[in-house]
């Protein structure tokens, strides 16, 4: 999941999601995460969502970030995480992985955004590891802008703010 633009007026959020199975496999995919809430973290779970609802065989989940991968792990386990927030794609994952059963699943860790430094240490499993987690990366961020605001609202809102910034400072000099 992405949200390059997850910050600030919520009218001009973006966010995607996207998963990768490899180079040129004709399973990989991005979409914009859809609703109100467009953050980095729906978009994570969204990802994990379509992950289980299309799995068709045993499946390996890598995931970077700690929020998801424990809930799934979680729930993989048999337990039933403590949600509060995207209850709604939760709830769905839990009933895919009923569905297909806990144990055709597995997620594993992944760090991200390595530096220079840590790359030319890693192990051959690893790089393939932190090769994977970059192309869904890859794919999220094309998701997000697949759901950019209209360039007139972008406009408009910076123009409020320059104005906004401006009678501020304003008032500041009037009182002081």
């Amino acid at each position: 999941g992405a949200a390059p633009n997850g910050q600030g007026d919520f009218r001009l959020r973006s966010a995607g999601s996207g998963l990768y199975y490899g180079p040129g496999h004709s399973h990989n995919c991005n979409w914009a995460v859809e609703g109100n809430v467009k953050n980095a973290q729906r978009a994570e779970v969204r990802a994990a969502l379509r992950w289980a609802l299309w799995a068709w065989c045993r499946q390996i989940y890598i995931a970077d970030n700690e929020y998801t991968r424990q809930r799934v792990q979680k729930i993989l386990d048999g337990e039933t995480p403590k949600i509060k927030t995207h209850k709604d794609l939760w709830y769905r994952m839990i009933r895919a992985f009923q569905a297909k059963g806990r144990e055709n699943f597995r997620v594993i860790k992944v760090a991200s955004h390595q530096t220079e430094e840590q790359k030319k240490t890693e192990t051959k499993k690893q790089r393939k590891l932190r090769e994977m987690n970059e192309g869904a990366d890859d794919q999220a961020v094309k998701g997000a802008q697949r759901d950019q605001p209209p360039l007139q609202l972008v406009v408009e809102r910076q123009r409020a703010r320059a104005i906004g910034l401006a009678v501020q400072k304003m008032l500041i000099r009037v009182v002081c």
